[in-house]
């Protein structure tokens, strides 16, 4: 009988605990079934955006149509004012769910650049990976994509995403652009370690790159001396050219090694104008400009 009575004295709050647990999780379970839920693709795509985009799409489909059937000059017009629409309704993008309507293979071009602007405008590399056709045979797409995230990063690290052995200048333009972005010269030496991976008959590839950053760079830092690391008498050349329309150049010398001779005269020309000292006329080598 005691035993008995024990027993009871237990079940009795089981009892209650397991009615109490049964009202919570029925009280949840119910305002759980009367909560609407939103739909994923409507909440990281507004209508308003969805609309746009079909309409866009609609206009780009219509014009290609015409322009394939009977290209006008009025038709032509068309479908370079639904472009820039196009180019306009992506430029600040920054759900690359949208970028999914355009599946036709047709609409791959447009589809890979919409990818390419949220990648961009998000600083995001991984959505480059969506981007179709890719792989060594169509390297250009992606790389394009890599290059614009490595820009809106100032990141040399996110240009090794690229590997492209047919078109070795890719990997080496990001670098050039990163470094850009970055007026960083010692960008420019990273160019040749990147394209290390790639077969040694780019060797020749390999010094133009890192040529032409380092141009580039002494362009836009208005920066004279960056012309002395280009290696390529020519290249170098083309760069004291480019530098002298813009910048005072202490030596007209350096125009000697200019290889055309119309570039020659007009870099001397530059720098003798911008001295506005005719003495520098004697320090001219080739008698034929003196």
């Amino acid at each position: 009988m005691t035993l008995l009575k024990k027993q009871s004295g237990f079940a009795f709050p089981l009892v209650i605990l397991i009615a109490v647990i049964l009202i919570i999780a029925g009280g949840a379970g119910y305002y759980f079934y009367k909560t609407p839920k939103t739909p994923v693709a409507e909440t990281r795509v507004p209508q308003e955006l969805q609309e746009e985009a079909e309409e866009i799409e609609k206009q780009l489909e219509e014009c290609f149509t015409e322009m394939y059937a009977k290209p006008t000059k009025e038709i032509q017009e068309k479908c370079q004012s639904a472009q820039a629409k196009f180019k306009d309704f992506i430029k600040d993008l920054k759900d690359p769910l949208i970028c999914e309507r355009f599946e036709q293979p047709e609409q791959f071009g447009m589809r890979n650049s919409c990818l390419s602007s949220v990648a961009k405008n998000l600083e995001d590399p991984s959505i480059c990976e969506k981007i179709s056709p890719k792989g060594p045979e169509f390297p250009g797409p992606q790389s394009d994509c890599y290059t614009g995230v490595a820009v809106a990063l100032k990141d040399y690290s996110t240009c090794e995403k690229i590997v492209s052995p047919a078109s070795p200048e890719l990997t080496s333009s990001c670098y050039t652009e990163v470094a850009i972005v970055l007026n960083d010269p010692l960008g420019c030496e990273k160019i040749p370690e990147a394209m290390s991976i790639y077969e040694i008959s780019f060797k020749e590839r390999v010094v133009w790159a890192e040529n032409f950053c380092y141009k580039k760079i002494a362009e836009i830092l208005g920066d004279a001396s960056m012309c002395e690391r280009v290696q390529n008498l020519d290249s170098r050349g083309r760069c004291w050219l480019t530098i002298s329309e813009t910048l005072k150049i202490e030596d007209p010398a350096v125009c000697g090694i200019i290889k055309e001779l119309s570039d020659r005269r007009e870099c001397y020309m530059n720098v003798i104008y911008k001295a506005e000292n005719v003495e520098f006329c004697e320090r001219v080598q080739e008698q034929e400009f003196k």
